[in-house]
């Protein structure tokens, strides 16, 4: 089966489980911190409606290729579906994926700005100090932050601290 997504070269999101399966378990073994972010692009349907299904093309192979060139060689990438992204920061506490998608932030702005495309990102960054129980539960806390952004203001990242249920 394949492990990429066939638009963006990006893993695809049966290959991204199976990363993030293998995270969780380096990280009870070795004892570290990860964390996990879900990108989601806003307004992305009435953006591609709006300017047409290639030019959709075009914007989600551009946020591929910027989240590849600004972050890590380490980090996994990967396009879930549609216009949602998600990445693992294997062995990266809150400040260091602060620090590393800072400059991913930049470099989509930039990147969006000089194709004079209207989109703004909303995005969860979870750090499991304390780990997931499982895949399901690690996306789920990522994809809920998301969400509070995007039903919120969109356009903006939101960080989280995962130390296990209260």
């Amino acid at each position: 089966m394949a492990s990429t997504d066939n638009l963006t070269g990006l893993s695809n999101s049966r290959s991204f489980y199976l990363d993030l399966g293998n995270e969780i378990l380096r990280s009870i073994r070795y004892k570290h911190v990860f964390s996990l972010s879900y990108i989601d692009i806003d307004n992305f349907k009435s953006i591609n409606d709006s300017i047409g299904h290639l030019k959709g093309d075009e914007l989600l192979i551009s946020v591929a290729r910027c989240l590849i060139s600004s972050l890590r060689k380490t980090d996994i990438i990967a396009r879930l579906g549609g216009d949602e992204f998600a990445v693992i920061f294997p062995e990266t506490s809150q400040e260091e994926v602060k620090s590393a998608f800072a400059k991913a932030s930049e470099e989509l702005k930039y990147r969006m700005r000089k194709n004079k495309w209207q989109v703004s990102f909303s995005v969860g960054i979870v750090t499991f100090e304390t780990l997931p129980m499982d895949i399901k539960e690690a996306m789920k806390i990522a994809d809920e932050l998301m969400y509070s952004v995007k039903n919120n203001k969109k356009n903006d990242v939101a960080f989280k601290v995962w130390q296990g249920k209260a």
